[in-house]
């Protein structure tokens, strides 16, 4: 039986009252994928985003809102049920933070602050306590995009840490991967601060959320939520190529508008994850989880779309099953071999399984 965490994000967001369900979670997924007892572990404002540190004593959780904030909490027990304590809780170094990632050596913490545009670098200490009371590093970006509702700037939406000195910024904003070296020889920082050593560019108006890298690396998988495409990059000597771009608009298409919404409003792709020679992507409004396969080629094919009852914000695939953040169904939504089930909860938006 595994443990899995759950933050949470009410319509109403950060500060919304206590009693509506805004806080961290904590349930228990079964071995024939049934998800146990969910249960409220202890109220925090808009804890969108968790990630856990590898001992299992450590859960850290944003606070998306305008002065943004990060927050070790403690696992602990409490009579046989697990507990959070928080101990220390710092600026994100932006504003509305909206997703979080470990270093290889678990002494790192990287957060992507989606308004501010920028990517707070947050120490740790050898147990996985925050160090210090700030960022260590906090990296600001510039640049638009073709879209003057969601690309007025830079918007840091996803950090992805594919190797031990190497952290990818996806930057929805303006179009761009940002790779940074850990520790470049030429930077004045300190010895691990991030340096700046390459962009890669996507078609104007893609507007980059989250991406999946392959085990060896070679294959990257960029969610364009803006652009409603999956783009499929090969890693090569000269960088990363583009080598499929897939669209996700399914029927959204036949209804398009001219210009850049449709009848029922914006198709948004969502998550991406690659597990087991599968890629699964969210998309939401038309509310659908995408299944495709992952050929020898690296490029994708459409095999199955499994309905959702609302707003796929974020999702995990374990073993079988894939556990879908349903923000506006107020439920985890279990996509498995025999159907779909839902287990209500508040306002989900990340399913942490540890």
């Amino acid at each position: 039986m595994r443990t899995v965490w759950i933050g949470t994000f009410p319509a109403a967001g950060a500060g919304t009252t206590p009693g509506l369900g805004e806080g961290i979670w904590h349930a228990r997924l079964d071995a024939d994928g049934s998800l146990l007892e969910p249960r409220l572990v202890i109220e925090a404002p808009a804890p969108t985003f968790l990630a856990a540190h590898p001992s299992g004593r450590w859960l850290y959780a944003v606070s998306e809102g305008a002065q943004g904030k990060v927050t070790a909490f403690e696992v602990s027990d409490d009579g046989g049920e697990p507990a959070l304590l928080a101990r220390r809780t710092i600026s994100s170094g932006g504003a509305d933070p909206c997703h979080l990632a470990l270093s290889p050596d678990a002494r790192t913490l990287y957060v992507a602050n989606y308004s501010s545009g920028t990517l707070g670098v947050i120490g740790l200490d050898a147990d996985g306590a925050i160090a210090g009371h700030g960022p260590k590093q906090v990296l600001g970006f510039e640049g638009t995009g073709p879209d003057p509702e969601r690309q007025e700037g830079p918007h840091a939406h996803f950090v992805a840490v594919p190797s031990a000195g190497e952290v990818v910024v996806v930057d929805l904003g303006t179009d761009v991967l940002r790779h940074y070296a850990v520790g470049a020889p030429s930077t004045l920082q300190p010895a691990d601060a991030l340096e700046l050593v390459g962009l890669t560019k996507l078609p104007a108006g893609t507007g980059p959320r989250h991406l999946a890298v392959s085990p060896d690396e070679r294959w990257w998988y960029v969610v364009g939520e803006l652009d409603v495409t999956l783009h499929v990059l090969e890693r090569t000597p000269e960088g990363l190529v583009s080598r499929q771009v897939l669209s996700l608009e399914g029927e959204a298409a036949e209804r398009r508008e001219h210009g850049w919404y449709v009848e029922d409003g914006r198709i948004l792709a969502s998550h991406v994850e690659l597990r087991d020679g599968r890629l699964w992507v969210g998309v939401r409004r038309d509310n659908r989880l995408e299944e495709l396969a992952v050929g020898s080629d690296g490029r994708l094919t459409h095999l199955a779309t499994h309905p959702l009852a609302g707003w796929p914000r974020h999702f995990a695939v374990v073993g079988h099953d894939v556990l879908v953040a349903g923000q506006t169904s107020g439920a985890i939504e279990i996509v498995s071999g025999s159907g779909r089930t839902e287990v209500p909860l508040p306002a989900p938006a990340c399913v942490l399984p540890v």
